[in-house]
């Protein structure tokens, strides 16, 4: 799973999107603590780390899809 996030920070990145260092790893973080069972709080989790303006919002969901 470890590959994939990093695959999306890269693919966040290419969009605009500024994801730092820290960011990657508080996904990571996240990713200890939670069930990826439910993919709704997955994706609400690495939001709240890897995004950090509103406007940011959209092509995080788009992509996350």
């Amino acid at each position: 799973m470890q590959k994939k996030i990093l695959e999306f920070t890269n693919l966040l990145r290419k969009s605009g999107i500024r994801v730092s260092v820290a960011d990657g790893i508080d996904a990571f973080n996240a990713l200890d603590e939670l069930s990826l069972d439910d993919r709704e709080v997955f994706q609400d989790a690495l939001r709240s780390a890897l995004v950090k303006r509103g406007d940011e919002i959209p092509t995080y969901d788009e992509l996350f899809e």
